[in-house]
């Protein structure tokens, strides 16, 4: 007898959006290869039309029962790749995998399991971050957060780390091609915001994978230009230390491409006025402590 949670994993469509990668994506479809039950279908969305790729897509065709669809976009960009992948799918669930990242075994299991459990909107996992070595942190996003308190902390969801009904990603409209960064993090906030309700699966079960490579966290002045961006919308609402995590990343880009001292006390002197008192506070003390972790130099 199919069991709910079997079916629901069976109507689960993979958008994988992809950048010219092929060796990250072969190994970001191996990851889904190894899931427990394979998906309705993956949509491979490739930005450039690499031959690599569709090479890649096309020989993987030719390996698995589940069916594999190759789509070039002439649109650029992860949240286009994603929209367009998600427009063309046949199933009431969809997952996002980027390419440079992989699903631990259980992904799909255990998400569609926690929509089906309790009939939430979108279901997400907590999340390896591999650095580049042997650190690993785990990052996990607090459960129950509302439209008053989704702004309290942070949100560790990537474009990597959920499921959700197809219906409650259109509701929102899906990914903002507007916003060039944190935009899992801006899907959160409008669908938390449009009254839809989450749970969080508190198993590592992504993998984001760091590597040398062009991705959207590379720290290039673009980035920072889209956190001044996404502060515009959300900054107001924000707590103080969580206004003062955006300023940090985006003064820290800045000063590394700055090579004249006036000019980086210019950007740390705008950095405090715009965290205020309160944020001034935290950024010290943040530094503070990164300081003090940092191995003596002898």
């Amino acid at each position: 007898m199919l069991r709910l949670t079997d079916f629901m994993r069976s109507e689960v469509s993979v958008i994988v959006p992809t950048h010219g990668r092929p060796n990250l994506l072969a190994r970001a479809l191996d990851s889904i290869a190894r899931q427990s039950a394979s998906p309705r279908e993956v949509i491979i969305v490739d930005d450039i039309g690499c031959s690599e790729t569709r090479e890649l897509v096309a020989e993987r065709c030719r390996a698995t029962t589940t069916p594999l669809r190759y789509v070039a976009s002439d649109e650029p960009g992860a949240c286009r790749s994603r929209n367009l992948g998600a427009s063309l799918a046949s199933g009431d669930l969809i997952a996002f995998l980027d390419d440079d990242d992989e699903w631990m075994e259980g992904f799909l299991d255990r998400c569609s399991a926690a929509l089906a459990d309790c009939g939430a909107d979108f279901a997400l996992a907590d999340i390896e971050r591999r650095y580049t070595g042997a650190a690993v942190k785990r990052l996990s996003t607090r459960p129950g957060l509302t439209a008053k308190t989704v702004l309290n902390q942070r949100v560790h969801m990537t474009g990597s780390s959920f499921v959700i009904r197809s219906e409650a990603f259109w509701a929102v409209d899906g990914f903002d091609p507007a916003v060039p960064v944190f935009n899992d993090w801006d899907l959160f906030l409008r669908l938390v915001r449009a009254g839809k309700t989450y749970r969080v699966v508190n198993q590592p079960l992504v993998c984001w994978n760091e590597h040398p490579g062009e991705r959207i966290t590379t720290p290039t002045l673009r980035r920072a230009e889209g956190i001044d961006r996404f502060l515009g919308v959300y900054g107001a609402d924000m707590r103080f230390h969580v206004r003062a995590y955006f300023l940090r990343i985006a003064y820290g880009i800045r000063k590394a491409n700055e090579a004249s001292r006036i000019g980086r006390m210019h950007l740390t002197s705008r950095m405090l006025r715009s965290a205020g008192i309160l944020g001034s506070a935290y950024i010290a003390w943040r530094s503070a402590v990164e300081l003090a972790s940092k191995p003596a130099e002898f």
